[in-house]
């Protein structure tokens, strides 16, 4: 599998951001504060959804909620065996 890019509609501090990822192996080396655990937890949660619980803590679902409360959620496409796919969320 390739992830290839994600259009990240809202998603904590991202809105509006598309991030292309080239072909190998693909280092974010940002300052801190920059969002690289946030784009971690947007992938995460294209792939396996975003519950609303979590037995202890702030879940993610309430953590990640866009900070301009606009629309969250977003669209990741990723490649594998030569076959595109898109997965789009809205979180509501």
């Amino acid at each position: 599998m390739r992830i290839e890019s994600c259009h990240i509609t809202g998603y904590g501090k991202f809105k509006d951001k598309k991030i292309d990822f080239n072909d190998g192996l693909n280092i974010l080396k940002e300052d801190n504060g920059w969002g690289k655990t946030t784009l971690c937890s947007f992938i995460k949660a294209m792939f396996y959804g975003n519950p609303s619980s979590r037995a202890s803590g702030l879940n993610d679902r309430k953590q990640y909620n866009p900070w301009d409360k606009g629309t969250y959620g977003g669209s990741l496409t990723f490649t594998v065996d030569d076959k595109k796919y898109r997965i789009e969320r809205i979180f509501g």
